[in-house]
């Protein structure tokens, strides 16, 4: 998490500390900035004027990240004391002799509206203000919001694919010789994990169900890793400790905000931005940060990379094809780690990419219009704007085509073959198909990102 910028008087240092330690609990703060002091040293009554300002927009900040409310308004509600949402600010007068307003801005600068539903996915910035005994205070605050629940609907290992379908089932296809690509009618999935075997899928009861057994059935999981292994498996809790039932360690800071693993090491990234690594270690990749300011972690093949509030990547471990250089040009607002290579999606739709480049997998993307991005193996895709896909890399076996039907909603990248989800809830697949990887789901009965 950044430091504050500026600060005026012991009483706002430490209402802007208690600020900071509340945000953390469930987004990561990229800056945060202060507008509109006054002294808090001048008169009694000023320093009041500070506390009780601080002292609401403490409250509605509890109020957002405390709580699971579908809509602003609800989230208004919630608030209560007659609070309204109206354009995407929130208002809430006699709070404790003062008013505050909290609005909720999105990429573009424009106000998410009081009835949208994905307003937590949509939220990039917060303006909070606080007024009383005649003082405003402003506090401005960059975010990257999580969402409550962590959720991959459509998750691709390496020879092949998973979807959760609308009833809480999932369907899978291709590569079945251990079992991972078995069919799980569960009924209550909402996300899932694949990679060399098995899957996954976090249950909406807090365990998950896992196709070669060895589930997790402690009832308090809020979030897995994407990727699992036959290692290594780990969620967190609601607890923030993170449970890890296969092959390593549990962490038990109680701050744990995601987490991602290898099947070799594991990174927990962590409420005040720092984060915590354990298990193999052999590059470094397992090393700890703590630089305060990361906002997501990848780990692969023995290179770890953290996202930072500034808009940079910093990787660490494994160097050989240069995969650990990292983006240092701002703007990133997600990172993929692959094969000794890495790629940033960027805020103004490019990818910026680095490492190993045999086949132009880690070649540049500068269309401008990039919304998501898979970097695993020998080639690159990106979801763009219009629904299409492009890729690039290693295209053997057609895996780098492009798909122009201007539907898809979500990608995932395996070996040699790629899948898109699309709004007709059907997953298309193309490249390699010795295995069925390619054969998808043609059902129309898929579950789109955000159900």
């Amino acid at each position: 998490m950044s430091s504050l910028k500026s600060s005026r008087g012991s009483v706002l240092v430490f209402s802007l500390i208690i600020l900071s330690i509340i945000l953390s609990a469930a987004i990561t703060v990229a800056t945060v900035s202060v507008t509109n002091q006054r002294s808090a040293s001048s008169t009694g009554k000023s320093v009041q004027s500070f506390q009780v300002a601080d002292s609401g927009i403490e409250l509605a900040l509890q109020k957002i990240y405390k709580g699971n409310y579908a809509t602003l308004n609800a989230l208004a509600t919630g608030m209560g004391g007659a609070a309204s949402c109206t354009g995407g600010a929130i208002s809430k007068n006699n709070v404790v002799g003062g008013s505050i307003k909290v609005s909720f801005y999105d990429n573009d600068g424009n106000l998410v509206t009081c009835t949208d539903t994905a307003w937590r996915d949509k939220v990039v910035r917060i303006k909070s203000e606080g007024a009383a005994f005649g003082t405003t205070r402003v506090v401005e605050t960059a975010v990257a919001a999580k969402k409550p629940l962590k959720k991959k609907v459509l998750s691709v290992g390496f020879n092949y694919g998973c979807v959760i379908l609308q009833n809480g089932n999932v369907d899978c296809w291709g590569d079945n010789t251990g079992g991972q690509a078995n069919d799980m009618a569960i009924g209550n999935a909402i996300s899932l994990a694949t990679w060399l075997g098995p899957t996954c899928a976090l249950q909406s009861t807090g365990n998950a169900k896992c196709s070669s057994g060895a589930d997790y059935t402690g009832g308090r999981a809020v979030f897995f890793d994407e990727a699992i292994s036959n290692a290594i498996r780990c969620a967190i809790l609601d607890d923030g400790n993170v449970d890890c039932w296969s092959g390593a360690a549990d962490y038990m800071g109680g701050n744990a905000v995601s987490v991602d693993t290898d099947g070799f090491s594991v990174c927990a990234v962590l409420s005040n931005g720092n984060v915590d690594c354990w298990g193999n270690n052999i590059f470094g990749q397992a090393n700890d940060y703590a630089g305060g300011n990361a906002i997501d972690v990848d780990v692969t093949g023995g290179t770890t990379c953290f996202l930072l509030s500034n808009g940079n990547v910093q990787c660490q471990g494994s160097n050989g094809d240069g995969q650990a250089l990292g983006h240092s040009g701002g703007l990133a607002i997600s990172v993929d780690v692959g094969d000794r290579r890495a790629c940033a999606l960027l805020q103004n739709g490019n990818v910026d990419c680095w490492g190993r480049n045999t086949s132009g997998q880690s070649n540049d993307y500068t269309g401008g219009d990039a919304i998501a991005i898979d970097a695993w193996l020998s080639h690159t895709c990106a979801l763009l704007q219009n629904g299409n896909v492009t890729c690039w890399g290693a295209n053997t076996n057609g895996q780098s085509n492009p798909y122009t039907g201007g539907d898809a909603v979500a990608i995932d990248t395996g070996d040699r073959f790629t899948c898109a989800l699309l709004q007709n809830r059907n997953v298309t697949c193309w490249g390699d198909n010795a295995l069925g990887q390619t054969t998808g789901h043609i059902a129309n009965d898929a579950r789109l990102p955000g159900e």
